[in-house]
């Protein structure tokens, strides 16, 4: 198993797999589209100032729209299309463990996940997804390697998965993802939150620090890839 929040070189993330197994290609899970460019307000002029706020204000609603939504275990392979997807397209590839649909689907069966996804309402379509996971006391739970008192270590979540396909991207949704997966796990009893990521990876390691994680630690992990480990206390 694994656990690491991940980000393209492209404003947000993705990430995670099944330790030791490459991902199983599979096919994007949606196809998001970009909100359509604003018209000039007379043709060859610019947009008039009323105009262009209304514009804007359009752009903001679309961004808005996206909802949050809880998923389920009927989501499994949305989840390991999307990362997959993410994982194709990122560069260095090193820097991104994918999940696969195997992953996915038993992390989102067994209770040992949970999950959210960004869903567009105009067309249905999903455009980022997160999962949670519950190590318990398995020797991958990073707890471990924090330190924590063995007492503690059945309080610990991991951060597993984020990933946002490139259309949808700059429109904060690992964050907001993530918020909705930490109200969820600290209303559980949850009190630790763990997350890694590569230590080059610098887009998703200033989003995890400006949402309160904190590193302490880095290690090889995942059989034998660099990581830096991030600890959230709630």
């Amino acid at each position: 198993m694994k656990n690491e929040i991940v980000r393209g070189r492209e404003p947000e993330p993705g990430k995670a797999a099944a330790e030791g197994r490459r991902p199983e290609p599979g096919k994007a899970a949606a196809e998001g589209r970009r909100p359509e460019p604003g018209k000039a307000a007379a043709e060859g002029g610019k947009p008039g100032p009323r105009e262009t706020a209304a514009e804007g204000g359009k752009l903001q609603a679309e961004k808005a729209d996206l909802r949050i939504e809880k998923a389920d275990a009927g989501d499994f392979q949305v989840f390991a299309d999307i990362i997959q997807a993410v994982w194709e397209a990122m560069d260095p590839k090193e820097w991104f463990m994918a999940d696969n649909a195997d992953y996915t689907y038993r992390m989102l069966t067994t209770g040992k996940g949970t999950g959210y996804k960004a869903v567009d309402p105009a067309t249905g379509a999903v455009a980022g997804v997160f999962m949670a996971v519950v190590p318990g006391l398995d020797q991958s739970n990073m707890g471990y390697d924090a330190g924590l008192p063995a007492e503690e270590l059945p309080l610990v979540a991991h951060m597993d998965s984020a990933a946002v396909l490139p259309e949808y991207r700059g429109r904060r949704l690992q964050r907001r993802l993530m918020e909705a997966a930490e109200k969820e796990l600290k209303e559980r009893g949850f009190r630790y939150l763990m997350c890694t990521v590569h230590p080059d990876n610098l887009y998703s390691r200033n989003n995890v620090v400006g949402q309160g994680y904190e590193s302490v630690t880095v290690k090889e992990k995942y059989g034998g890839h660099v990581r830096e480990i991030f600890l959230k206390r709630i």
